[in-house]
């Protein structure tokens, strides 16, 4: 193999270590469900498959990230108390297109917008400070390239 082709395939693995390095450090800060808890968590106790989940995923309403074969969901998507989703995590993760980039999606969740006193989007969620007003005018930023 020649020296350039050589060095290009260094600089490729070494990219995807780095980039597999920062997905593992962002996954790693959250607490997961698999698929087969969400069905319980929505008190849908029928679905002990995971079914339920993959369709939520596909749809963009849950952010689902593949670990060793199995998906996994932040908690921080679920309204336990009433089972169900919270309304403005469906809203943004719509927004987010989050079974396209689950991990772009997560990054935006933790990512703090200059309008809100640089709290992120989980922080507000979290203080139940969020509103779908704030989600639109943190997209249109994001747009922008603010």
């Amino acid at each position: 193999m020649p020296k350039q082709a050589s060095d290009n395939s260094v600089k490729r693995d070494s990219r995807m270590r780095a980039s597999r390095d920062a997905i593992d450090s962002l996954v790693s800060r959250y607490e997961t469900v698999q698929a087969a808890e969400v069905g319980q968590i929505l008190h849908r106790n029928a679905d002990r498959s995971g079914r339920q989940a993959e369709a939520l995923r596909e749809d963009d309403q849950l952010i689902g990230f593949l670990v060793e074969s199995q998906y996994h969901f932040p908690t921080f998507q679920f309204d336990r108390e009433s089972g169900c989703i919270k309304d403005l995590v469906l809203y943004a993760n719509k927004k987010l297109g989050a079974s396209k980039d689950p991990y772009g999606a997560l990054s935006w969740w933790e990512t703090p917008i200059r309008m809100a006193e640089a709290q992120s989007p989980l922080d507000l969620l979290l203080a139940g400070k969020l509103s779908e007003k704030l989600v639109d005018n943190a997209f249109r930023a994001l747009q922008m390239g603010m």
